[in-house]
């Protein structure tokens, strides 16, 4: 498993709403279970059979995501092309070590980046 988040690359007042990405998450994955926190930075959190974890913060500015390769390209690509596609995103892991351009990303593309060295 690996620690992304999901970003703009630098200051912005762009912000996806919590509620709305809450629910293209539990329609794209019915499997999910979702509950609210009352914390800046944990709002939802999504939590899937896998093991999987996802949430986004309250001000809809970042998505932290624990979960493997794939599971984290689907979901970063598909984010992006839903709730970003005038703002440039990034995908980074902790160290930012690994940063993934998202917008024009496709699934296959962010896997590709997430399994090649950096």
């Amino acid at each position: 498993m690996g620690f992304f988040v999901i970003s703009a690359p630098s200051e912005t007042t762009w912000t996806a709403a919590p509620g709305d990405v809450d629910s293209w998450v539990r329609q794209t994955w019915p499997e999910v279970v979702s509950h609210r926190e009352s914390t800046k930075v944990r709002s939802i959190v999504w939590e899937w059979p896998d093991r999987s974890e996802a949430y986004i913060e309250a001000a809809g500015q970042a998505i932290y995501i624990e979960a493997l390769a794939p599971m984290i390209a689907r979901f970063a690509a598909a984010f992006t092309e839903r709730f970003a596609r005038s703002q440039s995103l990034i995908l980074y892991d902790e160290g930012y070590t690994t940063v993934v351009p998202l917008n024009g990303a496709t699934e296959e593309t962010v896997r590709q980046a997430l399994d090649s060295p950096m």
